[in-house]
């Protein structure tokens, strides 16, 4: 029974510490300008998190719908 819940613990805590190492890469990619269905993606999945990740998450995708944003993707995208 411990093993069985050691490997639980142990699988929640990988989860955890990919989804935050895929969150730091798609902070990486808002820099750099790219992957932007990435970063779509990770904020949805972000909005799961109760409340940072949620308000983080919709802050992010409704940045994303100002021509603004969408210019800065697109310009490096046609160069």
């Amino acid at each position: 029974m411990f093993r069985i819940f050691t490997g639980v613990i142990g699988l929640i805590i990988i989860c955890g510490w990919t989804l935050g190492a895929l969150t730091a890469y798609a902070g990486h990619c808002i820099k750099k300008r790219k992957h932007k269905l990435f970063i779509h993606v990770m904020a949805g999945i972000n909005c799961i998190w109760i409340p940072y990740g949620t308000i983080l998450g919709i802050a992010t995708i409704l940045l994303f719908q100002w021509p603004e944003a969408q210019a800065e993707f697109e310009d490096l995208t046609n160069r």
